[in-house]
């Protein structure tokens, strides 16, 4: 199965702009109530004020970030990969455990952590600089790999790159 990797990456773009615009909704409406005239301080252990200002402040850098991932996911433009390409940015990757359970990984230039669902599948996103995408890099398919994890070392057998 080959994945439009242009469509996911658009996916990918639309998703992060609707969580950028969230957290920008967010932090000015946190900003509005930390500049609000009713948030003066009533006494020496009134701390809502600058309670609000460190929620703020950690808004703000919140936007920042999702700001500096939207524009690398912007710029990024994946390749393609033939069947004997090594992993590397770009690489749309298939790891099957032990089970023969399938899990589908999106290497890019930003965004660990984030799962889409595209196509029907559940892409989880590896920013090409997280310790599971430096384990991927330079492997090729039919390649076994271990990889740390909470629940211990997980073994791992790459069936597709695209």
């Amino acid at each position: 199965m080959k994945i439009d990797k242009i469509e996911l990456k658009l996916s990918l773009e639309s998703t992060l702009e609707h969580d950028l615009n969230k957290a920008k909704e967010a932090a000015k409406s946190t900003h509005d109530l930390v500049t609000a005239d009713d948030m003066q301080q009533e006494g020496k252990y009134d701390t809502r004020r600058i309670e609000a200002s460190y929620l703020a402040g950690a808004q703000a850098r919140r936007v920042e970030e999702l700001t500096q991932d939207y524009n690398l996911i912007k710029s990024f433009h994946p390749r393609e990969f033939d069947e004997q390409s090594e992993i590397n940015l770009g690489a749309f990757v298939v790891l099957k455990d032990e089970n023969n359970k399938k899990t589908h990984y999106f290497i890019t230039p930003a965004l660990s952590g984030m799962t889409i669902d595209f196509e029907g599948l559940r892409v989880h996103c590896l920013a090409l600089g997280s310790p599971m995408a430096q384990e991927l890099l330079r492997l090729e398919k039919g390649d076994n790999v271990e990889i740390e994890s909470p629940q211990g070392d997980l073994e791992f057998e790459i069936v597709e790159i695209y």
